[in-house]
């Protein structure tokens, strides 16, 4: 999931509200966009923040493969986010794979 805030470096603006319902913050990499990363009581849905106006912001809910629950990289990155990782980057990793062939097939 993409949350797109003013300040992604600006945690007090958005951090506790997503606490308050189970959201723990489990990456920062100010040196990477400003990406914060949470884990939620919902395994299917990881909050990846990052600053509006930043490239990132778009990530793969750009218009190229669309954001609704029902498209091909929502369906593929559920499946994904089911399995158990070892590590989230290799989850990462294999999600990037989809959307790389999705992006692919739309030319």
């Amino acid at each position: 999931m993409l949350l797109v805030v003013p300040d992604a470096a600006d945690e007090s603006s958005y951090l506790p509200a997503l606490e308050s319902v189970g959201y723990l913050l489990r990456v920062r990499e100010p040196d990477w966009c400003g990406h914060r990363l949470l884990e939620g009581p919902d395994t299917d849905a990881n909050p990846h923040v990052f600053s509006s106006g930043n490239p990132r912001s778009t990530g793969c809910c750009g218009s190229a493969t669309g954001c609704g629950p029902t498209t091909p990289t929502a369906t593929a990155t559920r499946v994904l986010a089911r399995r158990l990782w070892r590590y989230v980057q290799d989850y990462a990793d294999a999600k990037t794979e989809v959307v790389a062939e999705i992006m692919s097939q739309r030319g």
